[in-house]
C-alpha cells in the first residue's frame, strides 16, 4: 500500500513487512506501520512547519501536522459533519479549529474541547533517523 501527500507531490510510503502493535488500555491492537521518507531531512522538507498537508493512505484520507519537531496525524475530516480540516486552523493550545463549525480538538489525544460529537482520530508516529513512522489501526 501506498500512503501520498495529495498536493500534487506524491510521495510513496513503505508498507513495513510486518505488524506493530501499540498498547491499548484493554488489549494489543495491530497496526500497519508506515514509512513517510528516507530521511528526517526528507520529512521536515515535505512536511512545512504549521502547514496542514492531506495524506492518502490506501482509501483512508488523514491529515499531517508539523509542530516544531513533533508531528501530528488525524483524520482529514471533521468527525462532526465530514469537514475538510486541510482547510483547518490551528491555536496556541494544541487544538485544531473545524473550519466549518469551529469545534476544537486536541491534537494529542483528538479530544473534543468545544463541539458536541465524536473525537477526532488521531495517529501514533514516530520520527526516525529513516522518516516518519506512522502506525494505522
Amino acid at each position: 500500500r501506498e500512503l501520498a501527500l495529495e498536493d500534487g507531490n506524491w510521495k510513496r510510503i513503505r508498507e513495513k513487512p510486518s505488524p506493530q502493535f501499540v498498547e491499548n488500555t484493554q488489549k494489543q491492537l495491530p497496526m500497519n506501520s508506515f514509512q513517510f521518507g528516507s530521511s528526517k531531512e526528507e520529512v521536515f522538507q515535505a512536511i512545512p512547519e504549521r502547514k496542514i498537508k492531506k495524506l492518502a493512505a490506501g482509501e483512508k484520507r488523514l491529515a499531517i501536522l508539523r509542530i516544531g519537531d513533533t508531528f501530528h496525524i488525524f483524520n482529514a475530516q471533521c468527525p462532526h459533519r465530514g469537514a475538510d480540516l486541510g482547510q483547518a486552523n490551528i491555536n496556541g493550545a494544541g487544538e485544531i479549529i473545524c473550519p466549518l463549525h469551529q469545534y476544537r480538538f486536541d491534537l494529542k489525544t483528538g479530544d473534543v474541547r468545544s463541539g458536541y460529537c465524536a473525537s477526532l482520530p488521531v495517529y501514533r508516529n514516530e520520527l526516525t533517523e529513516s522518516g516518519l513512522q506512522i502506525y494505522l489501526p
